[in-house]
């Protein structure tokens, strides 16, 4: 089992690492924008909504600015959903590497919001009980999604993911997110 959250916790720092070396040209550098991410998350699978409930809450933690570029821009995509209904629970952890880039062909930098899209691939970790028995699998990951980030701060964000079967339980759905950086 630490092996496991050692292996994730790899992967999240590599996609990090990566992250920082691609965007030597934000001010303050790249670990100077840091926040919070919380996520709403429906699976699509009536079998594991019925099982763990009809909705997940994830928390994540963002890397650098939130504001994409007409050129694009990767960042780390590190996120954890639970739930847990009449004694049975899901945990997911993802982490992974996701890609933006504006609608725009140029953004002004007095733009308050900017549209984009982007797409994204995760390592996922799922530890499921269900009826007292316990279960953990690795598997994989992958999304595209739309938002929009509003001011240097914030963004708003809607997105669909394919991720690998846990214990027979599709956990593949769609979210609402937002987040802040500070």
């Amino acid at each position: 089992m630490k092996k496991q959250f050692l292996l994730l916790a790899l992967a999240a720092l590599s996609c990090a690492l990566f992250c920082s070396s691609a965007r030597a040209d934000e001010a303050g550098g790249f670990l100077s924008k840091i926040g919070p991410e919380a996520e709403i998350y429906v699976p699509f699978s009536s079998k594991t909504k019925d099982r763990f409930g009809s909705s997940f809450k994830g928390l994540g933690i963002g890397f650098g600015s939130i504001r994409p570029q007409a050129g694009g821009r990767f960042s780390p995509d590190i996120s954890i959903m639970r739930e847990e209904q009449s004694g049975d629970r899901a945990l997911l952890a993802l982490a992974g590497l996701q890609y933006r880039k504006t609608f725009a062909a140029t953004v002004d930098d007095d733009e308050r919001y900017v549209p984009y899209f982007g797409a994204g691939a995760n390592l996922v970790y799922g530890r499921l009980r269900v009826n007292d028995q316990r279960d953990s699998d690795f598997g994989a990951g992958a999304s595209v999604f739309v938002g929009t980030s509003i001011g240097r701060r914030a963004f708003v964000e809607a997105r669909v993911r394919g991720l690998s079967e846990v214990a027979d339980y599709n956990f593949s759905g769609v979210s609402l997110s937002a987040g802040l950086r500070f």
